[in-house]
């Protein structure tokens, strides 16, 4: 099925041994950089295109220890595409299929000396298998870099994308005139470094979005008096570097700082006239998160790799956090490694839980 919306329409949801992101309990970054969004806390999957991953890096288990908040269940890192070497490439992909179904990508790639870049484009839509399931979505993808000289380099990122979305509800309980209108974009500047013995880098993103939704009716003949909208961003800073301080040592120190605002309110179809706001509460909120970690790798011996770490991670409105990791890795004589990891996960309570529909409890 091609498109996943959101809400209760979302049949994009990432699971990982059972732990959903739907429950932002598990992070979605693209270079390494947070990305969901900043009411829900949730990942958006229509948002993440695929001409612009180089590869796909999946960790399994707590990873609040580098990552913070919503690592609990795991992280997907997806890594965006870049040209090594002189020269052009471009490719194109189409596909079209039944229920009215067609993709389109078209991605090119250029390097010349010291400056590199990557432009990407694409649209789908699909009528789906049931009707009132309607999907279209298009976007893009761009990014440029340059080379400061052979150990110091810095790139410059955007990504947008726009879907609707019809949702039918389920068979048994059908929706209609659920429709949402969703556009979301990343902006991220970096300077890396690498050399012999320490590398790391130093970026700055924002991760925003903007979403219309009508919530849908059971009644086809009722009318809809109101739209349920909201804007988010996640306006971050991240520094870490990689040090060896001695043979087979390998010591990781970073800071992250997050600044998260949402705005979700109602306003009315006809006129566009702003209601109120869900729960009664203040429409406009925000929050900030910062954190440092360290991290030592040690080889104790060609068989056997020890790790230890621990992050301390302040939340403006729930205070402070520690989140320890420890581990060992044994690589018998024979072949394969055993690992043994223990770690703690963690998720700070998003906007919607603190602001719009608080808990009972």
């Amino acid at each position: 099925m091609m498109g996943y919306g959101v809400s209760g329409g979302n049949a994009g949801g990432i699971n990982m041994r059972g732990i959903s992101g739907g429950a932002g309990q598990l992070l979605v970054l693209i270079d390494g950089h947070p990305q969901y969004q900043g009411i829900f806390g949730h990942p958006i999957s229509d948002s993440y295109q695929t001409l612009m991953a180089d590869r796909v890096e999946v960790l399994r288990g707590p990873a609040s220890m580098l990552y913070g908040s919503q690592a609990m269940g795991g992280v997907i890192n997806i890594v965006t595409r870049s040209m090594r070497h002189d020269g052009a490439s471009t490719h194109l992909n189409l596909g079209a299929g039944s229920y009215g179904t067609f993709q389109s990508e078209l991605g090119s790639r250029f390097r010349k000396g010291r400056f590199s870049g990557i432009a990407t484009a694409q649209y789908g839509r699909s009528d789906n298998h049931r009707s009132r399931m309607g999907f279209e979505q298009y976007g893009g993808f761009a990014k440029v870099g340059y080379d400061i000289n052979p150990h110091w380099n810095a790139y410059i990122n955007a990504d947008i994308t726009h879907f609707n979305a019809s949702n039918p509800g389920t068979v048994s309980a059908p929706l209609y005139d659920a429709r949402q209108w969703i556009t979301r974009g990343v902006v991220t500047a970096a300077l890396e470094n690498h050399y012999d013995r320490t590398s790391g880098a130093l970026s700055v993103y924002d991760n925003f979005g903007r979403h219309k939704i009508k919530d849908g009716v059971s009644d086809p003949t009722a009318i809809q008096q109101r739209y349920f909208r909201s804007n988010d961003a996640l306006i971050g800073v991240s520094w870490y570097q990689t040090t060896r301080l001695f043979s087979g040592n390998h010591t990781t120190v970073g800071i992250d700082y997050q600044h998260i605002y949402g705005k979700a309110y109602y306003t009315d179809i006809k006129t566009g006239e702003t209601l109120d706001t869900p729960n009664k509460q203040s429409g406009t909120s925000h929050r900030n998160e910062v954190a440092g970690y360290v991290d030592i790798r040690q080889d104790v011996s060609s068989w056997l790799t020890v790790d230890a770490g621990l992050r301390a991670d302040h939340h403006s409105v729930t205070g402070l956090e520690w989140i320890p990791q420890a581990g060992v890795v044994v690589r018998p004589i024979t072949s394969g490694q055993l690992k043994a990891t223990v770690s703690k996960g963690f998720r700070n309570p998003s906007m919607r839980e603190m602001y719009l529909y608080p808990p009972s409890n």
